[in-house]
């Protein structure tokens, strides 16, 4: 078997009349008003047609801008989604609440969200997200009575995807509001918008040259279904709808693919409409932040604000009046948490941006919101660096620190499988110079990724050229030193991949991106002696936190037979992440391995053991299933036997070995026509790779089966 991050008067004045009309819708018809919170993942405001006409027609979101107030200029903290939601769910700026990136952090227990002050409130409370970013273990589920974030599992494999179609996101949102009782606080997440665009049709067929527009167009009819219900349910009047991006795309703006990397408009400004009895329609001009929604929301449902917020209330703007001016924080850390690279920080005022960086960059944004002329060069920028210090509370000890969230193998999976770069931290350096910016970096970065994109392509020779050219201008990127061996790998030429990988451990002896493809690598390729003397010549930090490293050292121990090491890696990876199913895989499978040597007639229990934690931890996890089967086979326990194997045919249609199995355990209790078919399926498929005596005697099972069925 095989082992498997001080205003003026005028202004209180125009707060206080507007707030006594807010009291009254906050107890529309004697009851308070209910709250709908609309966040679509990754939506770029020019995407709706009230901000901008000229690319997706986005008639639900428009319809909703229509009746509320459109804020032109709403900007997020981060452009990544579990910060910026974190921002707008607690309405305090990341270095006060310290989510600095997707899946590295958590919200801290002590934080005061929304959902908690309605809660205590009177209202109940519901939130239904669409991507795992968002997933409970990081959060923001306090003061939620329901947070579902259940994913759809994948057809025919029985595991969760990383996130949930908007479709089913609404359903569920719809099925929590029939006959809830009010006042009630209904969070919908929508995640499609997220690369990789991919909309259902008809949205696919009508949009195939703009498949991230085709997302918009099917997330705004799935809005406008929800809307819709909200009003057949005569709740439309007494409820107020906020709806906003938790941050933008860049869809190759200033040569970013996506987000994440840069803190450019095109990421950081996201559409932002607020709906309600009491708002007046319209669209305001002022810079504005998600810290802002809390506070707005107190006002609008006639609750007292909690002390803590950093935001200000929109209450003047949704009366019609001007806003006073605020400075806008804003950050991008995931590139220096997952890539080391130099950190990105900035404000911005409504009038003028200013990006902290080796780099720095200064722009003007009324005459240039496109961010085309850097006014940086030969600025003395010294007050825009003191004015960040005070927003970045650099003088606040212990600010921003947040709660480390530690993920399993499984979330650093589901994370990776949306594009984002989770896994064990890269180590700081004390000092960045301009090379380590990332604008110095993404070029190079972008060009290695579209090798990727040309080597699947069938277009190895360009992919090749190009990704040498990235290496030969930036030796110390390692991404494009092991999507080079990639490419070699998946051309077939891999004398050439093990060659780069080699040269890159030596010329990269840090990265833990070169060690763990070498490694892995060297697996693929049978040479388990190189690969363990690999693994256990490097200590890197990362490893500490990475389960799957000492998998792979396991692996290659119980392939050379050295079934006491094998045990002791694997037991390095349990003591990492407990809740690994492949970890407890791989113990059952090294079990089997004993019990087959002779070493340990009890192996056959413990084996068994091993596999159904895996199963525990996983139900889906076709070869849990199937070494189950093994263990209860070699038992004599058949009926056990054939439910395991019968369990793991259905969830891996491909596993061939457990329909051979299934059926010889039907076989051995006389149910020759039950084991007809698994038989006859096993040795169409791989009856070839069977030795000529194997394959006979086989034959000879089929034979005596269809005789006497």
């Amino acid at each position: 078997m095989k082992e498997h991050r001080p205003p003026r008067t005028w202004i209180i004045v125009a707060a206080l009349v507007f707030l006594a009309g807010a009291v009254r819708l906050g107890r529309a018809e004697g009851r308070p008003a209910n709250l709908l919170l609309i966040t679509v993942d990754t939506l770029r405001a020019d995407r709706l047609s009230c901000y901008d006409p000229s690319h997706v027609a986005t008639p639900a979101m428009d319809g909703l801008a229509a009746s509320g107030r459109i804020f032109n200029r709403a900007f997020s903290h981060v452009p990544l989604t579990l910060p910026a939601h974190a921002s707008l769910l607690l309405g305090v700026a990341p270095p006060a609440h310290g989510v600095r990136d997707n899946g590295r952090f958590a919200v801290a227990a002590g934080s005061l969200a929304l959902a908690e002050l309605l809660r205590s409130r009177g209202y109940a409370t519901a939130a239904f997200v669409g991507g795992y970013p968002l997933h409970s273990r990081f959060g923001l589920a306090q003061g939620f009575e329901v947070y579902d974030d259940r994913f759809a599992a994948a057809p025919g494999l029985g595991r969760e995807f990383a996130e949930a179609p908007a479709a089913d996101v609404a359903d569920k949102a719809l099925a929590w509001l029939e006959g809830r009782r009010e006042p009630w606080f209904l969070w919908a997440h929508f995640y499609d918008p997220h690369d990789p665009y991919d909309p259902p049709e008809p949205y696919r067929s009508r949009f195939k040259d703009a498949p991230y527009d085709g997302e918009v167009a099917y997330v705004d009819a799935t809005i406008g279904r929800l809307l819709a219900r909200l009003k057949d349910l005569g709740l439309a009047e007494r409820t107020v709808i906020v709806l906003t991006g938790d941050h933008g795309e860049s869809l190759g703006d200033h040569g970013e693919l996506t987000h994440g990397f840069l803190a450019c408009n095109s990421t950081l400004w996201v559409p932002l409409v607020i709906a309600g009895p009491a708002v007046r329609p319209g669209r305001t001009e002022d810079a504005v932040s998600h810290i802002d929604v809390f506070p707005t929301v107190c006002d609008l449902l006639a609750i007292p604000k909690p002390a803590g917020l950093e935001g200000r209330s929109l209450a003047p703007a949704l009366a019609g009046r001007k806003l006073a001016p605020a400075p806008v924080y804003f950050e991008c850390l995931s590139p220096y948490y997952g890539r080391g690279w130099a950190p990105l920080r900035g404000f911005l005022d409504g009038r003028m941006k200013f990006v902290d960086s080796p780099l720095p960059e200064l722009y003007d944004l009324r005459n240039d919101f496109g961010e085309t002329s850097n006014l940086a060069a030969g600025k003395d920028l010294a007050a825009y660096r003191k004015a960040l210090a005070r927003l970045a509370r650099e003088d606040v000890p212990g600010a921003g620190s947040g709660t480390g969230a530690k993920l399993d193998a499984a979330a650093v999976e589901r994370l990776r499988s949306l594009g984002y770069a989770a896994g064990p931290a890269a180590p700081k350096k004390a000092a960045f110079g301009p090379a380590d910016d990332v604008k110095a970096l993404l070029p190079h970065h972008t060009k290695a990724m579209r090798a990727l994109i040309l080597s699947r392509d069938g277009r190895t020779g360009e992919a090749v050229r190009m990704l040498q050219e990235v290496i030969a201008a930036r030796p110390d990127l390692d991404v494009a030193r092991v999507n080079l061996a990639l490419v070699y790998e998946a051309a077939g030429r891999t004398r050439e991949a093990r060659q780069v990988l080699m040269e890159s451990l030596r010329a990269l002896p840090e990265s833990y991106d070169v060690f763990t493809h070498a490694a892995g690598f060297l697996i693929a390729a049978g040479e388990f002696r190189e690969a363990a003397s690999l693994i256990e010549s490097r200590s890197l930090p990362q490893m500490e936190s990475d389960p799957k490293i000492w998998v792979d050292l396991g692996i290659c121990f119980r392939n050379l037979k050295e079934y006491d090491k094998a045990g002791s890696a694997y037991e390095a990876a349990l003591a990492v992440d407990p809740t690994y199913p492949v970890v407890h895989n791989n113990l059952g499978t090294l079990d089997l391995a004993l019990l087959e040597a002779g070493r340990d007639p009890g192996a056959a229990a413990k084996a068994a053991a091993h596999f159904e934690k895996a199963i525990a931890l996983d139900p889906g996890y076709a070869a849990a299933h199937y070494g189950l089967g093994q263990a209860r086979y070699r038992a004599g326990r058949l009926d056990e036997a054939i439910a395991a194997m019968t369990a793991a045919a259905a969830l891996d249609p491909g596993l061939m070995d457990a329909k051979f199995y299934l059926g010889l355990a039907l076989y051995r209790q006389k149910r020759f026509a039950e084991a007809l078919g698994p038989l006859t399926a096993y040795r169409e498929k791989a009856g070839g790779d069977l030795d000529a005596a194997d394959r006979k005697k086989l034959d000879g099972i089929i034979a005596e089966c269809q005789a006497r069925k």
